[in-house]
């Protein structure tokens, strides 16, 4: 089911670390990865609104905390002419951005670039992983 532009409506997208700095979301965030065959993975935000962790539960718990999530408004990506499709997952209220599919961006890589740095751009970190504690010295 695509979803319609409205307010107030978000995604989330687990990021891994290494694609942050500074807190800034960087364009391959939002890249596909060789699983992304039907879209870039999101998640309803308002399945995890108390707990956006929760979109951590499939990651392997030793690399949980190289993961941030980010949200990005529903009417953002409208805007970007991108829809949001729902798919069955073991998470609840995972979806896709099917625009960002692996052979989407393998047809128009310069147009992917484009939307990927936007995405980036409007992404706000709504979870940062826990610190590792100091060394002891």
């Amino acid at each position: 089911m695509s979803d319609a532009p409205q307010s107030g409506r978000y995604v989330l997208r687990r990021v891994p670390a290494v694609r942050l700095s500074g807190g800034v979301v960087h364009r391959d965030a939002f890249g596909p990865t060789a699983q992304d065959v039907t879209g870039v993975s999101v998640y309803r935000a308002e399945f995890h609104a108390d707990n956006p962790e929760a979109i951590l539960s499939d990651v392997p718990e030793a690399k949980r905390g190289t993961y941030f999530v980010v949200r990005v408004p529903v009417n953002s990506l409208v805007a970007l002419g991108l829809s949001v499709t729902d798919e069955a997952a073991a998470i609840p209220g995972h979806a896709v951005i099917p625009e960002l599919s692996r052979a989407a961006r393998e047809a128009s890589r310069p147009r992917a670039n484009e939307v990927q740095a936007k995405l980036a751009a409007m992404s706000e970190v709504v979870y940062s992983p826990p610190l590792p504690p100091p060394d002891a010295a």
